[in-house]
């Protein structure tokens, strides 16, 4: 784990987990989407004519940097892009790093769900729910678990953010180069679920950073890595401050996603 100076440890990390909700709802042409985790909650509202995404109107309701605001203007690229259940072909779309990431990814999943949804292989609303829990105090070992409307659908052991268990994910890397090995080696189903944790473990990794005590700092000096995502690119890093964003839901998942209405 990287090292972090002490006043900027968070105090909880080491004894808690994070969580991160998603929910989307299809009706017609229309598909509703959330998100909210420690460090973000938005929407998304997207419309399709059932081949290809026709509108996208994006909100924030809490976010990390003072320039992640204007990416809701950016994910509107994503009209155009013909509904599917091809995680990969949806991604590349767009360049995912020209967008708020967080938010693009929900547009894939939202495409996605619409598309199998018109297929009548979905129900119409869905919530994933994943929880990472912080390393255990001896062994180092994390437990990321996966529900999908109240069913537990996928459970992995992670330590040093690789996975160890069960042993078909045995060696993959949640952090790195996991999207071309589970194209490799998953179905389509167990890709799609994967691709819902591995998101859930990359945020996670921001549980043990207290960033209360970094209000108004410069994004990139409070370790946020350049041109990594729309906020962070090259010309608008030097106007990007950190902002309060910070939540926890540890103890109180029952909180999250209260902001939409769906």
């Amino acid at each position: 784990m990287k090292s972090i100076p002490e006043e900027y440890r968070d105090p909880t990390f080491g004894s808690s987990s994070f969580r991160r909700h998603i929910k989307m709802e299809c009706s017609d042409t229309l598909v509703r989407g959330a998100v909210e985790d420690d460090c973000h909650a938005f929407s998304v509202e997207m419309q399709h004519d059932g081949k290809v995404v026709t509108a996208v109107a994006a909100h924030w309701e809490r976010y990390p940097t003072t320039t992640c605001p204007g990416s809701i203007e950016v994910i509107k690229q994503m009209v155009g892009c013909p509904l599917s259940d091809d995680l990969v072909e949806v991604k590349r779309f767009t360049p995912s790093l020209e967008q708020c990431t967080h938010i693009h990814d929900l547009c894939a999943l939202m495409i996605i769900h619409s598309y199998r949804c018109l297929l009548g292989q979905v129900p119409a609303s869905i919530l994933y729910e994943s929880q990472v829990t912080d390393p255990a105090p001896n062994t180092g070992v994390q437990s990321v678990t996966l529900r999908e409307n109240g069913d537990e659908v996928l459970l992995w052991k992670m330590k040093d953010r690789t996975l160890i268990e069960p042993e078909r994910f045995d060696g993959a890397t949640p952090m790195r180069g996991f999207t071309v090995w589970a194209v490799r080696n998953l179905d389509k189903e167990t890709l799609l679920r994967s691709f819902i944790l591995q998101m859930a473990c990359f945020v996670s990794t921001s549980r043990i950073i207290n960033f209360k005590n970094m209000v108004g700092i410069q994004a990139q000096q409070a370790g946020h890595p350049a041109n990594a995502c729309y906020a962070s690119r090259e010309q608008r890093m030097p106007e990007s401050f950190k902002v309060e964003h910070k939540r926890h839901f540890h103890d109180c998942p029952e909180q999250m996603l209260r902001f939409v209405d769906f």
